[in-house]
């Protein structure tokens, strides 16, 4: 596997590689493409400088989160019940952002998960704002979105992953889409609108008359 940049300096720093950036081996993986993060990159210097173990383990976490197309189901007590369409996953969550919304919302998210080795509190938290999916009627009126069409989305989208198995091309599209800033991109042309609280988006990423900003799409 390809090792980031930070990693490789490091290694050469502390003579790994002989401290030679000429060596091939090097170059090829300082060149070789590696899909990095803030979150990597940070990561990668927290154990080169041996920082404490909760740090480290912090940005393993928010590296390895990412997001997901969510179904709101209710409430247990005061936390929000969100299950994921393509895994079947189901989470405990806090909204900081103070969006609860109500059951068959669907949410596109991201949630962090307990990221250290101890025991949990038993909840995940959405870090993001949420995105909540929307679609116009046969009438041109804003409704919810339903959990068919983007099921749908999913078989069309998913084989183009390249990978095989279902839960690890979903994660895939879901982390990097199809395209460089895939996601934004869907963000930037199905904005309808925005509140406090959250932030509404209408329309499916790959049918692009279901996007209302469709004509400024690149």
């Amino acid at each position: 596997m390809p090792l980031s940049l930070v990693s490789c300096l490091t290694r050469c720093i502390h003579g790994g590689y002989g401290a030679d950036l000429r060596r091939t081996d090097v170059l090829q993986q300082l060149l070789e493409p590696k899909r990095e993060s803030l979150a990597s990159i940070v990561g990668d210097l927290c154990r080169f400088i041996r920082a404490d173990l909760s740090l480290i383990e912090l940005f393993e976490g928010l590296e390895r989160s990412r997001t997901g197309i969510y179904l709101h189901t209710g409430f247990d007590g005061k936390y929000i019940v969100l299950r994921e369409l393509v895994t079947g996953d189901v989470r405990r969550v806090t909204c900081p952002a103070g969006h609860e919304g109500g059951a068959g919302e669907l949410w596109y998210a991201r949630i962090f998960d307990w990221p250290f080795s101890t025991d949990g509190p038993g909840y995940s938290v959405a870090v993001t704002t949420p995105y909540v999916l929307a679609s116009a009627d046969a009438n041109g009126r804003i409704c919810p979105a339903q959990e068919w069409e983007w099921l749908a989305f999913f078989e069309r989208a998913l084989p183009k992953t390249g990978k095989r198995d279902r839960a690890e091309a979903y994660a895939y599209l879901m982390k990097y889409g199809l395209s460089r800033n895939y996601w934004n991109e869907y963000v930037f042309l199905a904005y309808v609108n925005d509140f406090r609280k959250m932030i509404m988006l209408e329309g499916i990423p790959d049918r692009p008359e279901t996007l209302p900003h469709r004509d400024l799409a690149r």
